[in-house]
């Protein structure tokens, strides 16, 4: 399982806002629609085949994500 996080711009707290499943090979999709600018990243806890829990959680790097500009 990994939870999406979201960090609205100038907030220091991060808030959940999708709990997903992946397929087998571990990949997972989000579509999201974007309304404001914002950090995102993910959360997940290693798993051995089994689903037992396996070391400390894992974060991964922040993606800022702005809106598109209409022209």
């Amino acid at each position: 399982r990994v939870t999406v996080q979201r960090r609205k711009a100038g907030a220091r707290s991060w808030t959940p806002i999708k709990v997903l499943s992946t397929n087998g090979s571990g990949y997972w999709t989000l579509r999201q629609t974007v309304k404001a600018t914002a950090d995102y990243r993910f959360r997940w806890q290693p798993a051995d085949p089994y689903g037992a829990p396996t070391g400390p959680v894992k974060t991964s790097d922040v993606l800022r994500v702005s809106l598109k500009r209409k022209r």
